[in-house]
């Protein structure tokens, strides 16, 4: 392996504690009452990833994104989701304004290992990131886990308009890198997005299974499976030798 490639939300980055923070800060300001904090954590996880799936499909424009997860997540808790969602003084725009704030200004850094194992690999060749997130928040999860300026290349599927699981971004970054595909490992927690979009882009997929969920039957396969980061580095090492 001479170059190694990371998803970044819930592979280096803690998206899903900064995530639940925020949501419970939401909760917590009144703006939602008669609301309990884990039917929010709940209801929005679900919608969000829904939407993440719709927007990677090219069937909901990212820009419409932030405030259509919380449209749903209003309409599933019972509260009337308006026709004109999408403007500013909309419950959901309210709402996902408010989440963006609270995320942005309480972040968990790093998963566990995330910065050593970076530093440990940039001892033998490149490492890099594909990553789906809203680029106006990238820049500030990589400061957050004092990452910024290390990664290159740092590729956002978005700006290219093609999203993970297509193959594009996984190209756009070997093509940076100069290598062949198959000499560069991927590692993500993402068996839709990042196993099966670097495995069809020739790239060897590394499924970071941080929870011990296991591998579905009908799922894509790996060339590895990791449940900590640095596990990473003896197939890195191993590969080497």
């Amino acid at each position: 392996m001479r170059a190694v490639l990371f998803d970044l939300d819930d592979t280096l980055f803690d998206h899903s504690a900064a995530s639940r923070e925020a949501l419970l800060e939401v909760a917590a300001s009144g703006l939602l009452r008669g609301v309990d904090s884990e039917s929010l954590v709940r209801e929005f996880s679900l919608h969000n990833s829904a939407c993440w799936s719709l927007a990677a499909a090219g069937e909901l424009p990212l820009d419409d994104l932030r405030v259509e997860r919380f449209r749903r997540t209003l309409a599933s808790l019972g509260r009337a989701a308006a026709a004109d969602a999408h403007e500013p003084a909309s419950p959901a725009a309210l709402l996902s304004a408010a989440y963006l704030t609270a995320y942005a200004g309480r972040r968990p850094a790093e998963v566990p290992g995330a910065r050593a194992l970076v530093h440990r690999l940039l001892e033998r060749g490149p490492v890099g990131i594909v990553t789906n997130g809203f680029p106006d928040l990238v820049e500030g999860k990589l400061r957050a886990i004092d990452l910024h300026g290390v990664l290159d290349p740092v590729v956002i599927a978005d700006r290219i308009e093609l999203m993970k699981p297509r193959p594009h971004p996984f190209v756009a970054a070997v093509e940076r890198l100069g290598l062949p595909a198959g000499d560069v490992l991927y590692v993500g927690d993402s068996l839709a997005a990042d196993v099966a979009g670097a495995r069809a882009a020739g790239l060897r997929p590394v499924w970071f299974d941080r929870h011990g969920a296991g591998l579905p039957e009908d799922a894509p396969a790996p060339d590895f499976v990791v449940r900590r980061l640095e596990e990473v580095a003896a197939i890195v090492e191993r590969r080497a030798r």
